[in-house]
């Protein structure tokens, strides 16, 4: 609302002014005894003005020196006084601002002028005991400035209308700007603390009162004020009031680190789970903690664990039917070759029975395993030579020996380590000890370093392999499943001869990872 200004207000060169004017009038030769009673009601009257405008000047320039800018406001005139650093604050010199109302009021936020006139004008209607006001005041280079604008009615007529009203302008930019930023990160962790159902508590031991984030409260299903340690501790379930009082005890007394997991009974009676860990601050007998709400989570890891079970009863299942048919099939290959008399279709038939029998101890491990992942290469390769040592080994003196780290791989790397094993070792039975059944078939399995790579080398000391025959090329069909098993596990083969006699293949396999032992992962 804009006054339009009627009557000067005096300012510092006017007051001299007046007081030079003053001092003439006195100096001049009384000429009657009303001059006289003049002058000294003049001289009272001066010496008043002069002490007024000293404690004026007193309390402008405490207000200035404290930074803040001083405002003077003749109401029925509308003419402002604009203390130099009121000017200053937006960016203005003494003399490029007037005396007019219209100066603050046109520099006003539009957004905050309604407020503020109110303000303002429920102050000069005396209908509050000040004014105060905060808003935004734009400044010479056009930018905001937050002002904490405050004042009083000083002096008023006969008839109670305001005459004076002098107040002062603080900026508080800083501190607006600081207490935005601050609500801003409060939104944000508010936010947080919702979308992760995770809500921050305190307890003070000594009174016993509790007090907890708005997501807290929704955990518990209580309202707004404080709660007492009584409350929070009734909330958990009863069978677990002893694990919660104990991991309190051991915190408290010896300072160990409480992190539990429980369920509770919130206010509305719904059961959650939660997870709770806290802090002690013993100098202040104070509980810091969090608790969040785990109900979705462990509902889903229940429903996984149940899922998994089947899936196990399943796979257990399977596995058993699939050892079973090898079996079948096994004891099918067997009685043909009983009723062949061909040494070629004898042999063939005996070889394909390795193979499956090496697939039927694999199932037969699964089978009896609670792991369907990763097993022990080490075993299984002991209990596949086992089984060719009782099948295919000829009456005589050959021996097959085995150097076999502890290692344990995935499941769908192991079956091809054990066709090729199978292979190599039968082949060596077969063809190097044809004539002398008598010497060493050593398998050894060593890892390349602790967390990469392996190298499988069967070695004999037979009559050795033909001329044709290398690790690329030759051979028959169960040298072409090694070579394909070897590709398929991104591996290196390499044939040696060995001197005076016998064989040897190494088998390197760079990108394979031995697994954990099982009671480690």
């Amino acid at each position: 609302m804009a006054v339009e200004p009627v009557l000067p207000v005096p300012g510092e060169d006017e007051w001299e002014d007046c007081f030079d004017e003053a001092e003439k009038f006195l100096e001049e030769d009384p000429s009657s005894s009303n001059v006289v009673m003049d002058k000294q009601l003049l001289k009272k009257l001066l010496f008043q003005l002069h002490s007024l405008r000293d404690v004026e000047l007193l309390w402008r320039n405490a207000l200035e020196s404290a930074g803040d800018g001083v405002w003077d406001w003749h109401i029925p005139s509308g003419r402002v006084f604009f203390s130099p650093s009121w000017k200053l604050m937006i960016g203005y010199r003494d003399d490029e601002i007037s005396n007019r109302y219209e100066e603050w009021y046109s520099r006003v936020h539009p957004d905050d002028i309604a407020q503020a006139e109110k303000d303002l004008w429920d102050q000069i209607e005396g209908r509050t005991p000040s004014y105060r006001n905060q808003h935004r005041l734009r400044k010479k280079d056009g930018s905001w400035c937050w002002i904490l604008d405050r004042g009083k009615v000083v002096e008023r007529d006969r008839e109670g209308k305001p005459l004076r009203m002098v107040g002062t302008h603080t900026d508080i930019t800083p501190q607006v700007l600081l207490r935005q930023e601050l609500e801003r990160h409060r939104r944000f962790f508010t936010r947080a603390q919702e979308i992760g159902e995770i809500g921050h508590w305190e307890i003070d031991l000594k009174s016993g009162l509790a007090d907890g984030s708005e997501e807290t409260r929704k955990i518990y299903g209580v309202a707004d004020g404080f709660l007492t340690l009584e409350e929070v501790q009734s909330a958990p379930l009863p069978e677990y009031r002893p694990l919660l009082d104990k991991a309190l005890k051991e915190l408290v007394e010896n300072g160990v680190p409480y992190d539990v997991e429980f369920r509770l009974r919130s206010g509305s009676g719904e059961i959650l789970d939660v997870h709770s860990k806290a802090e002690y601050d013993r100098e202040y007998h104070m509980l810091f903690g969090i608790i969040q709400n785990i109900t979705d989570r462990k509902s889903a890891e229940r429903q996984i664990r149940e899922l998994l079970s089947e899936k196990e009863l399943l796979l257990r299942e399977v596995h058993h039917r699939v050892k079973n048919n090898m079996s079948l099939i096994a004891s099918l290959i067997s009685l043909q070759s009983a009723e062949l008399h061909n040494s070629e279709a004898v042999e063939a038939l005996q070889e394909l029975k390795g193979r499956v029998n090496g697939m039927q101890l694999l199932y037969d491990r699964l089978y009896r395993t609670d792991r369907y992942d990763r097993s022990a290469l080490h075993d299984y390769l002991g209990e596949l030579l086992f089984e060719i040592k009782r099948n295919l080994l000829p009456p005589g003196d050959l021996k097959i020996e085995v150097d076999i780290e502890t290692i344990y791989l995935n499941i769908p790397k192991i079956f091809p380590i054990g066709i090729m094993v199978n292979e190599l070792v039968t082949n060596a039975i077969k063809h190097a000890y044809r004539v002398t059944p008598k010497g060493v078939i050593m398998i050894r399995v060593k890892r390349l370093n602790p967390d990469r790579g392996l190298r499988i080398i069967v070695q004999d000391d037979g009559s050795g392999i033909r001329e044709g025959i290398s690790a690329q090329r030759g051979g028959g069909f169960g040298l072409e499943m090694v070579r394909l098993m070897v590709r398929q596990l991104s591996g290196d083969i390499v044939l040696e001869r060995l001197s005076p006699t016998g064989t040897a293949w190494h088998l390197t396999f760079q990108q394979l990872t031995p697994s954990l032992p099982l009671e480690q992962g």
